[in-house]
């Protein structure tokens, strides 16, 4: 059976050794930093509860020394601290478990896989600019297995979302100067084209309606039978003027 992996700021077994100075007791133990790079720490105390004492609290600091929120540290990082992120009331990004749960699944499906490996200080505008568009064609396939071309609105404002939000932890604790992720525009619809203009029936088109909606209950098929509903709606329109004009009656 394989040992059990040492979690960052925890530490595995103490090796114990009297320090060449008298009354002295020495301690060594490894950890994981902030990086998840495996560490070494040392003590030397008094006694064996204060040499415990102290490597446990230098593991824990390093969890906050590790290299991980540096210029070289990759976007895949961020965003792997960032979703350990939500759902933490504390860090004022309390998410509800389910939109958690699609935001990780976005970042790590959408995101990491493409520019995840680019280190925080090399990351432009441009360049996410560029990723974002990228995101409106690329090929994809949706949870049942079908295949479509670029991702939809929903699912680029969730992108968007963890870029922003990612490299904006970046920030704050010192990685980057400035979030590229923040002058994004906001994914859209897309516009629709001019409205068509209002046109009023005529006398003769309002008599060609009626005769067809006629027609149209008088029509035999299999089922139930045609009712009045279609007719009434029709004349209930005409009545209280939908039409933009106001028509005369023969």
């Amino acid at each position: 059976m394989s040992p059990t992996r040492i979690k960052p700021g925890a530490i595995g077994r103490i090796d114990w050794d009297y320090e060449r100075t008298p009354g002295k007791i020495r301690g060594v133990a490894r950890t994981r930093d902030g990086a998840d790079r495996p560490r070494r720490v040392v003590a030397v105390r008094d006694t064996r509860v204060e040499v415990e004492a102290e490597l446990r609290m230098k593991a824990a600091s390093l969890v906050y020394l590790g290299d991980v929120w540096s210029r070289s540290a990759t976007l895949e990082e961020a965003i792997e601290r960032w979703i350990a992120t939500l759902s933490d009331a504390d860090e004022g990004n309390a998410q509800k478990p389910q939109s958690a749960e699609t935001y990780a699944r976005t970042a790590r499906g959408a995101i990491v896989p493409r520019i995840g490996a680019l280190c925080l200080g090399d990351i432009t505008t441009p360049q996410l600019r560029d990723f974002m568009k990228e995101m409106r064609v690329a090929p994809h396939r949706t949870p049942r297995g079908k295949g479509e071309v670029g991702y939809s609105v929903s699912y680029r404002l969730h992108i968007l979302r963890a870029l922003r939000d990612s490299l904006g932890l970046a920030v704050s604790m010192g990685a980057i100067p400035f979030n590229p992720a923040r002058e994004l525009p906001r994914p859209s619809k897309k516009v629709k084209g001019p409205k068509r203009q209002k046109q009023a029936l005529t006398r003769a088109q309002v008599a060609v309606l009626r005769d067809c909606v006629r027609q149209w209950e008088a029509s035999s098929r299999s089922g139930p039978r045609r009712g009045p509903q279609l007719r009434l709606a029709i004349e209930l329109g005409l009545a209280t003027g939908v039409a933009s004009e106001r028509w005369e009656a023969s």
